[in-house]
């Protein structure tokens, strides 16, 4: 009914594949993931937000959050622990260390790089973004941080959890109406990791752009998230920032 009405939509359909079924007799795009194709998407993935009171922006603690939180689900599942303490401080550093070795900082314009010849402008061209890969070269050079370094190993491309190792090439552009199919994906743990990243993902490059424009995310079985802490705050906090 709501894409009737031009508003967009996403959902992420992450059991039998039913809902994109549906959106596919909706004429709506259904995108698959699954562990066998290669990156679509980047963990690392920012782009400028709208603030109210402060104007655009990139918000670098914000993502700092985001990938803390998935850091500490795949902590928790793998060990049964959550992050120390060390990890935690060893997480924030990396993350803003590589968006700032980049030029990246809350200012929107250093997002970009310009491209132009001798004398003209031509455009702004989006900067290269970390990767996990990279992040985890630069993790390893922080003390106390061995355990994460191992735990993080399957996330690297070409591993059971790497199919966001890479710079994203996936551009949702006007859709109305969209579904990220995860049914091929059986076991519970990489379902649930992918499902963290797909909020964090959506956030970046659906949620924050266009505020104007009235738009949906629909999580189904949001409960798995709940039963993690940090997951659970993440998925608290995504709802607070969108309301």
């Amino acid at each position: 009914r709501s894409t009737l009405r031009m508003e967009r939509n996403v959902l992420i359909d992450p059991e039998e594949g039913h809902i994109a079924r549906w959106v596919k007799k909706m004429g709506g795009t259904v995108i698959e993931i699954d562990s066998f194709k290669e990156p679509m998407m980047n963990l690392f993935e920012i782009e400028v937000e709208e603030d109210p009171e402060t104007g655009p922006r990139i918000d670098i603690l914000g993502k700092v959050s985001e990938i803390r939180a998935i850091l500490g689900l795949v902590v928790e599942k793998s060990s049964g622990q959550k992050l120390t303490a060390e990890e935690r401080v060893a997480i924030e550093e990396s993350v803003r260390e590589l968006y700032s070795v980049r030029g990246i900082n809350s200012n929107p314009n250093s997002l970009y790089t310009d491209e132009s010849d001798d004398s003209i402008r031509v455009s702004k061209k989006k900067k290269e973004l970390p990767t996990i890969s990279d992040f985890k070269a630069l993790l390893e050079t922080k003390p106390g941080t061995e355990r994460l370094s191992l735990l993080i190993t399957p996330m690297l491309r070409g591993n059971t959890l790497g199919m966001f190792d890479g710079q994203s090439k996936l551009d949702l552009k006007d859709e109305l109406l969209i579904c990220f199919d995860i049914h091929n994906i059986r076991d519970e743990f990489t379902r649930l990791y992918v499902m963290s990243v797909l909020l964090s993902w959506i956030w970046q490059k659906y949620t924050v752009k266009n505020p104007k424009v009235k738009k949906h995310v629909y999580f189904d079985e949001g409960w798995m998230f709940a039963k993690h802490e940090d997951t659970a705050e993440y998925l608290e906090t995504l709802a607070r920032r969108a309301r």
